[in-house]
């Protein structure tokens, strides 16, 4: 497990979750260096450090996968994780959001893909104060809240 103290991430602080890291939780485990790192934030969120949020875009992004592998457990497992709204909040597609990815779309360069502008603008839609995924490029996004790597916090030195 990390230490999510030296993140310095304020107490409470709302962080949305990408896809890419539900899905190292989820395939990898939580023992593996990447899914720890879900199973990091998720502890501290149980215990009230930090609020866990996605967009509903996740749901479709994470059941896709296991559906298109054929895999019934891992969508069960898809949905439960996502379902439980103690541990993350699904955030709705709200008109508002799809114009924030749609600005980001017409303005970002290199362009951003479509599910990423959608993640991106629903972070900033709702506050969220970081954004845990793997896709540096999402670093140079304007208006995108502080960027947290998997393989930042899963890889690097002790």
């Amino acid at each position: 497990m990390i230490d999510l103290g030296e993140l310095d991430l304020p107490e409470g602080c709302l962080v949305l979750v990408d896809s890419g890291p539900l899905v190292y939780y989820l395939e990898e485990g939580p023992g593996s260096p990447r899914g720890s790192v879900f199973a990091s934030f998720a502890a501290a969120a149980r215990a009230g450090g930090l609020r866990l949020a996605a967009s509903a875009l996740a749901w479709t992004e994470l059941l896709a996968g296991a559906l298109a592998k054929g895999e019934a457990a891992g969508a069960g497992a898809c949905r439960s994780l996502l379902a439980d709204s103690s541990l993350i909040r699904l955030e709705p597609i709200e008109v508002s959001i799809a114009e924030g990815a749609a600005l980001l779309l017409a303005s970002t360069r290199p362009r951003l893909g479509l599910a990423d502008a959608f993640h991106i603008a629903t972070a900033a839609s709702i506050g969220a104060g970081a954004v845990l995924t793997n896709d540096e490029a999402w670093r140079r996004v304007p208006g995108c809240p502080r960027v947290l790597l998997v393989d930042e916090l899963a890889f690097e030195a002790p």
